[in-house]
């Protein structure tokens, strides 16, 4: 059954962030990001990737409007577009940290 309704595109959108903040690499790239506005070539060496996969990964959280990015002479600047996601966000949340990594000592031990 598809939702046509406001409400199912705005389930859509939500389910696309959340697909976003997903995976460890972007997550990673989003903290990295955190204070100020940097160039894919300062990501990389922080995220340990190659540019084509930062890139990737760039794009997906700027089509789901987490990042936007701007050019800068033969450079691309990737910034926050909220600070409100690290103030809001259960992912930066010091209680979720905590549980995360109870699970995550529980699992590997």
């Amino acid at each position: 059954m598809f939702i046509h309704s406001k409400k199912g595109s705005q389930l859509r959108f939500k389910a696309k962030i959340f697909n976003a903040l997903s995976d460890s690499t972007r997550l990673e790239a989003l903290e990295f990001l955190h204070a100020t506005e940097k160039c894919v070539c300062e990501i990389i060496p922080h995220v340990g990737l190659i540019q084509p996969v930062i890139s990737r990964h760039l794009r997906i959280l700027k089509d789901c409007g987490l990042v936007r990015d701007r050019k800068d002479s033969n450079r691309r600047l990737y910034s926050i577009t909220d600070r409100r996601i690290f103030d809001r966000s259960i992912l930066w949340m010091p209680l979720w940290d905590c549980l995360l990594d109870h699970a995550f000592r529980k699992r590997f031990k």
